[in-house]
Parts: C-alpha cells; structure tokens; sequence
C-alpha cells in the first residue's frame, strides 16, 4: 500500500502546480495595461540600449518633427564613437535596472513620469549581471522626468529628442 503512496503525492502536486500557474495566469492580467510609467520604463530601456524599437514608446508629434531620422542618428553617431575609440558599439550600450516610476498625473491624457534607476554599461549580455553580482564596474545614476501623453490606447514619452539624445 505504501508503494501506491508516492505516485498520487507526486500527481497532486503537480495538479496543484497547475491549478497556481492558471491562478497567477488570472490575476497577473491587470499588469498587461498600459500606464505612463511602464512607458517611460519601456523607453528607458531600450533608449539607453540604443535599441530602434525606443520609437515606438516616443509621441507622433516629437516623431514627426525629429522622425526616426533621430533614433537612427543617436545609433549611428554611438557606432562611430565606439570605431573612433577603438571599441565595439555594444560598449557603449547600458543596462538600466532597479527603475521605478513615480507618476503625476495632469489630466486624462497627459503625465509627468520621474524615472529612478542605475544603469551600467552592457559590453556584452553577461557582463551586466556579473558586474552586478561582484559589484565591479561603474554604476550611474538615472533620475529624469518626463513628459508623457497618451495618443489612442497608448502612454508615448514626448520629450525634446535632440536634447535627450545628448545627455548618453
């Protein structure tokens, strides 16, 4: 009898695994909303990775006016800093963590987002961690605000692109 014992333990634990997987499932939805400080979080990553895809968290109208003429100029003038120094471009790229949002809203569609965090430079995608675990490397201060609005369903970070752009 004790034998039979171990596979039914087994089975429910593993039924009740599933049965917290589904739960968390459900009440991990509301995290799915768009906010203003998720946006500015998702801008902040991928802008101080010098990653494209910042364009898709920056307002139509900075958009239309600096275009992605910007982005594309911000990467590409980190791409011949990095050559003139003798170094790769992901050298110049950092990983930005322990960011939080505090936001002020203004009205229904527009926001004041301060963005706190540390970023540290990101030569390759292991180096951050480890820098991290062994607290080796230089660490620098991220506190900015920024202005955000909401265009459709969407919060967009619309701040000057060109001076943004010189502050990395």
């Amino acid at each position: 009898m004790a034998k039979s014992v171990k596979p039914i333990q087994i089975l429910g634990v593993i039924l009740l695994g599933g049965v917290v997987q589904v739960l968390l499932g459900v009440l991990d939805q509301g995290s799915h909303r768009d906010s203003p400080g998720k946006a500015v979080i998702e801008f902040a990553k991928a802008y101080y990775q010098k990653d494209p895809a910042m364009s898709a968290r920056i307002c139509s109208d900075q958009l239309r006016e600096e275009g992605m003429v910007a982005v594309d100029d911000y990467r590409q003038l980190a791409v011949v800093e990095a050559r003139a120094r003798g170094i790769g471009f992901r050298n110049l790229t950092y990983l930005a963590y322990h960011l939080k949002a505090e936001t002020e809203y203004i009205s229904d569609t527009e926001a004041r987002v301060r963005l706190t965090g540390k970023r540290r430079t990101s030569i390759n995608r292991i180096y951050p961690a480890i820098a991290i675990l062994f607290d080796i490397g230089k660490t620098y201060p991220i506190d900015k605000t920024f202005p955000v609005i909401k265009e459709g369903d969407r919060w967009k970070v619309c701040d000057n692109l060109s001076v943004l752009f010189r502050e990395v």
